[in-house]
């Protein structure tokens, strides 16, 4: 089975994938993604039943690039969050039929490229390209705000970490990063909830909390002032105007 590639993602229970290569093997849990090279030797056991999952066999070069990068930083399993984008990729993926069009083909592709660029990723090293005027400080609660912004924020809060006038740290984020800590905030949490309603099945209730907002209603009245339109609409737009189930509050 020389160059091919194992694609395996895990729907609910457990499993393990063990090797010599590997002591222990390698566990696999529910929302689960494991890329694995062929040509090493494997074998696949159940460690909480039922254990479901898909498998796709990949072949070619660009395949061997994104195992490369896993075995390089000895990552070959990714836990998927439950919200990720990828579920509703493996979803579409799966509902390609057995004798596929030309389209299909396409669409294949580009699933997979996503799938594994989006595992792939994060373990690749970034390349250093901060600016040596703007204070450290704002770079880590800017980066909070890129990764953690379904907490709540408070400048108070970041004012008693950095030791620094709440006010000083609003007008010094304003001025390098052209907007107001919330107001930045609030752009990554809409562009989050965007992304959400393109490729999940979540409704606008979750979609809402997950991105850091517990009543719907100012979700939904944000969504409408940064984007011109309610969130739903939004989504039968970007859909094709296919049909799109409204919520009370819309």
């Amino acid at each position: 089975m020389a160059g091919t590639y194992l694609l395996l993602y895990t729907t609910e229970g457990a499993g393990i994938l063990k090797t010599p290569e590997i002591p222990g093997g390698i566990s696999l849990s529910q929302n689960s993604v494991l890329l694995w090279d062929c040509q090493k030797p494997f074998a696949l056991t159940t460690s909480m039943v039922p254990w479901n999952f898909f498998l796709f066999f990949l072949k070619g070069e660009q395949t061997e690039i994104y195992v490369e990068i896993g075995k390089s930083k000895r990552e070959y399993s990714h836990d998927l969050s439950q919200y990720s984008p990828l579920h509703q990729h493996f979803r579409s993926l799966l509902g390609i039929p057995e004798r596929y069009s030309f389209s299909d083909a396409l669409k294949m592709n580009q699933l997979l490229t996503n799938i594994l660029t989006d595992i792939s990723l994060p373990l690749v090293p970034k390349e250093n390209t901060r600016d040596a005027n703007i204070p450290s400080y704002l770079y880590e609660l800017k980066d909070r705000l890129d990764h953690h912004f379904a907490e709540s924020f408070s400048l108070a809060q970041y004012e008693e970490q950095f030791s620094i006038n709440k006010y000083r740290i609003c007008r010094d984020f304003s001025r390098y990063f052209h907007s107001s800590p919330l107001a930045y905030l609030t752009q990554v949490r809409l562009n989050k909830a965007k992304e959400m309603l393109l490729t999940t099945d979540l409704n606008i209730y979750e979609i809402s909390s997950y991105v850091g907002y517990e009543n719907v209603n100012h979700f939904i009245s944000l969504f409408r002032k940064y984007n011109g339109t309610t969130p739903n609409a939004f989504k039968q737009k970007a859909l094709g105007n296919q049909s799109v189930p409204h919520s009370p509050e819309e």
